[in-house]
């Protein structure tokens, strides 16, 4: 049963996915691979509801440019009820984005449209914005994962790290993991 629910996994079967995780749960109820596929069903959830708020699906912003994903990314923000600022293009010390928050909390944000993980530098181009843009936190958004010492550097500096989870959970309107969520 559990090489069933791995094979649904990964061909994204909903309501198979949801049958067959009933019918574990009555057999082996703590069994791992359920709160995995539970992950998988509440993703695939999301992704639905993204795509029909915004018409874009994770592969569309995939696909975008550099230039275009801090756009889109400074669009969304807009429409969250943000100030935002875009930087220039080059010499922007380390931010692309600054955001102000109703309550005026400064956000600096470090925008990365990767394929493979972001890597320490992301982390460190956006610490270095923190005191030039006078924000009182830093977010690196990417559409992959992060990197063990980015992980880490994030950790000390006060600064989020959005992968692609986190950036679909708030482009579907829901920013409760975030700082953003308390200011």
């Amino acid at each position: 049963m559990v090489c069933i629910i791995e094979t649904l996994l990964k061909h994204g079967e909903k309501e198979l996915i949801e049958n067959t995780v009933l019918k574990l749960k009555k057999i082996e109820p703590r069994h791992p691979i359920i709160e995995t596929a539970n992950k998988t069903l509440r993703r695939m959830q999301v992704l639905n509801k993204m795509s029909e708020i915004f018409s874009i699906s994770i592969s569309d912003i995939q696909k975008l440019n550099g230039i275009e994903f801090e756009i889109f990314l400074e669009n969304q923000f807009v429409k969250s009820g943000f100030k935002v600022e875009r930087t220039k293009g080059s010499g922007d010390f380390g931010a692309d984005l600054i955001i102000e928050t109703a309550s005026g909390t400064r956000v600096s944000i470090q925008a990365k449209r990767y394929k493979q993980k972001a890597n320490l530098k992301a982390v460190q181009e956006v610490v270095a914005s923190l005191a030039h843009y006078q924000a009182d936190f830093g977010i690196v958004i990417t559409t992959s994962g992060f990197f063990q010492s980015a992980i880490d550097l994030a950790e000390t500096n006060n600064v989020e790290l959005w992968d692609e989870d986190k950036l679909i959970q708030f482009l579907s309107g829901d920013s409760s993991f975030s700082m953003l969520n308390n200011n």
